[in-house]
Protein backbone atom coordinates (compact mmCIF):
# COMPACT_ATOMS: atom_id res chain seq x y z
CA UNK A 1 0.00 0.00 0.00
CA UNK A 2 1.49 3.29 -0.96
CA UNK A 3 1.34 6.42 1.68
CA UNK A 4 2.70 9.73 1.18
CA UNK A 5 6.43 10.03 2.20
CA UNK A 6 5.59 13.17 4.34
CA UNK A 7 5.04 12.68 8.06
CA UNK A 8 1.40 13.62 9.05
CA UNK A 9 -0.06 12.69 5.66
CA UNK A 10 -2.89 10.73 5.48
CA UNK A 11 -3.14 7.60 4.09
CA UNK A 12 -4.51 8.26 0.14
CA UNK A 13 -6.53 6.08 -2.39
CA UNK A 14 -4.13 3.21 -3.52
CA UNK A 15 -4.61 1.05 -6.29
CA UNK A 16 -5.98 -2.76 -5.13
CA UNK A 17 -3.61 -5.20 -3.17
CA UNK A 18 -3.22 -8.54 -5.39
CA UNK A 19 -2.16 -11.68 -4.12
CA UNK A 20 -1.25 -15.17 -5.87
CA UNK A 21 -1.49 -16.36 -2.23
CA UNK A 22 -3.68 -20.00 -1.51
CA UNK A 23 -7.36 -18.87 -1.00
CA UNK A 24 -6.85 -15.54 -3.39
CA UNK A 25 -9.93 -16.94 -5.26
CA UNK A 26 -12.35 -16.64 -2.02
CA UNK A 27 -13.95 -13.28 -1.42
CA UNK A 28 -11.87 -10.67 -0.23
CA UNK A 29 -11.37 -10.79 3.53
CA UNK A 30 -11.08 -6.93 3.59
CA UNK A 31 -12.46 -4.45 1.28
CA UNK A 32 -12.89 -0.61 1.19
CA UNK A 33 -14.16 2.01 -0.62
CA UNK A 34 -13.39 5.41 -0.60
CA UNK A 35 -12.61 5.44 3.21
CA UNK A 36 -12.04 8.71 4.90
CA UNK A 37 -11.80 9.93 8.29
CA UNK A 38 -11.61 13.40 9.67
CA UNK A 39 -10.70 14.96 12.95
CA UNK A 40 -12.31 18.37 13.29
CA UNK A 41 -12.52 20.48 9.95
CA UNK A 42 -8.54 20.15 9.24
CA UNK A 43 -7.12 17.40 10.17
CA UNK A 44 -7.44 14.77 7.47
CA UNK A 45 -6.12 10.74 8.55
CA UNK A 46 -7.13 8.67 5.98
CA UNK A 47 -8.23 10.07 2.01
CA UNK A 48 -10.52 7.89 -0.25
CA UNK A 49 -8.89 4.93 0.55
CA UNK A 50 -9.64 1.89 -1.74
CA UNK A 51 -8.51 -1.75 -0.60
CA UNK A 52 -8.98 -5.11 -1.48
CA UNK A 53 -7.16 -7.48 0.51
CA UNK A 54 -7.56 -11.33 -0.82
CA UNK A 55 -8.24 -14.45 1.32
CA UNK A 56 -5.27 -16.23 1.95
CA UNK A 57 -2.89 -12.68 2.12
CA UNK A 58 -0.68 -11.14 4.49
CA UNK A 59 -1.17 -7.80 4.74
CA UNK A 60 0.39 -4.73 7.01
CA UNK A 61 -0.18 -1.16 7.13
CA UNK A 62 3.28 0.69 6.64
CA UNK A 63 3.86 4.55 6.86
CA UNK A 64 5.68 7.24 8.90
CA UNK A 65 3.41 8.24 12.34
CA UNK A 66 0.67 10.29 11.61
CA UNK A 67 -0.16 8.54 8.23
CA UNK A 68 -3.58 7.08 9.24
CA UNK A 69 -2.42 3.49 9.92
CA UNK A 70 -4.02 3.56 13.24
CA UNK A 71 -6.90 5.08 12.17
CA UNK A 72 -7.30 2.83 9.42
CA UNK A 73 -7.38 -0.19 11.46
CA UNK A 74 -10.38 1.19 14.35
CA UNK A 75 -12.33 1.44 11.31
CA UNK A 76 -11.94 -1.64 9.87
CA UNK A 77 -12.82 -2.92 13.29
CA UNK A 78 -15.63 -0.86 13.96
CA UNK A 79 -14.14 1.17 16.61
CA UNK A 80 -14.74 4.41 15.13
CA UNK A 81 -16.94 5.42 11.87
CA UNK A 82 -15.69 6.36 8.75
CA UNK A 83 -16.27 10.07 7.84
CA UNK A 84 -17.48 8.68 4.47
CA UNK A 85 -16.85 5.62 2.50
CA UNK A 86 -17.15 2.26 3.42
CA UNK A 87 -15.42 -0.88 4.75
CA UNK A 88 -16.13 -4.34 5.14
CA UNK A 89 -14.24 -7.61 7.03
CA UNK A 90 -15.14 -10.95 6.67
CA UNK A 91 -18.00 -10.28 4.26
CA UNK A 92 -19.64 -7.93 7.17
CA UNK A 93 -20.58 -3.93 6.89
CA UNK A 94 -18.57 -2.57 9.34
CA UNK A 95 -19.31 -0.90 11.89
CA UNK A 96 -22.79 -2.86 11.25
CA UNK A 97 -21.21 -6.26 11.62
CA UNK A 98 -18.67 -5.74 14.46
CA UNK A 99 -20.68 -8.06 16.83
CA UNK A 100 -20.37 -11.06 14.14
CA UNK A 101 -17.26 -10.31 12.85
CA UNK A 102 -14.99 -9.40 15.59
CA UNK A 103 -14.92 -12.90 17.13
CA UNK A 104 -13.51 -13.99 14.45
CA UNK A 105 -10.44 -11.49 14.36
CA UNK A 106 -7.48 -10.72 16.29
CA UNK A 107 -6.16 -7.17 16.28
CA UNK A 108 -3.82 -5.75 18.10
CA UNK A 109 -4.02 -1.68 17.65
CA UNK A 110 -1.10 0.32 19.52
CA UNK A 111 -0.05 -1.47 22.56
CA UNK A 112 -2.63 -2.68 25.27
CA UNK A 113 -2.77 -0.50 28.39
CA UNK A 114 -3.93 -3.10 31.37
CA UNK A 115 -2.59 -4.48 34.27
CA UNK A 116 -1.91 -8.46 34.21
CA UNK A 117 -3.65 -8.91 37.57
CA UNK A 118 -7.35 -7.91 37.14
CA UNK A 119 -9.53 -9.55 35.16
CA UNK A 120 -10.79 -8.01 31.67
CA UNK A 121 -13.68 -6.71 32.86
CA UNK A 122 -11.87 -5.10 35.30
CA UNK A 123 -9.43 -3.37 33.10
CA UNK A 124 -12.52 -2.48 31.18
CA UNK A 125 -13.75 -0.24 34.15
CA UNK A 126 -10.37 1.12 34.87
CA UNK A 127 -10.74 2.92 31.20
CA UNK A 128 -13.76 3.33 31.26
CA UNK A 129 -13.32 5.43 34.76
CA UNK A 130 -10.10 7.29 32.80
CA UNK A 131 -12.47 8.60 30.60
CA UNK A 132 -13.50 12.00 32.13
CA UNK A 133 -16.88 12.49 29.44
CA UNK A 134 -17.93 9.01 30.65
CA UNK A 135 -21.20 8.84 33.22
CA UNK A 136 -20.10 6.66 35.78
CA UNK A 137 -23.58 5.59 36.81
CA UNK A 138 -23.72 3.87 33.12
CA UNK A 139 -20.41 2.38 33.62
CA UNK A 140 -21.19 -1.53 33.99
CA UNK A 141 -23.40 -1.35 31.11
CA UNK A 142 -21.36 0.22 28.34
CA UNK A 143 -18.59 -2.74 29.60
CA UNK A 144 -21.77 -5.52 29.01
CA UNK A 145 -21.95 -4.17 25.62
CA UNK A 146 -18.75 -3.44 24.53
CA UNK A 147 -18.24 -7.04 25.77
CA UNK A 148 -20.77 -8.44 23.79
CA UNK A 149 -20.09 -6.92 20.99
CA UNK A 150 -17.14 -9.09 20.56
CA UNK A 151 -18.59 -12.22 22.19
CA UNK A 152 -17.19 -11.95 25.37
CA UNK A 153 -20.41 -11.70 27.41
Amino acid sequence: MSTSTAVGAPLRNTKPATSQARGADRAPVVVTRGLSKRYGRDRLAVDGLDLVVPAGSVFGFLGPNGSGKTTTIRMLMGLIKPTSGTASVLGGPMPGAAGAVLPRVGALIEGPAHYGFLTGRENLARLDAADRTADPATRKRRIEVALARVGLS
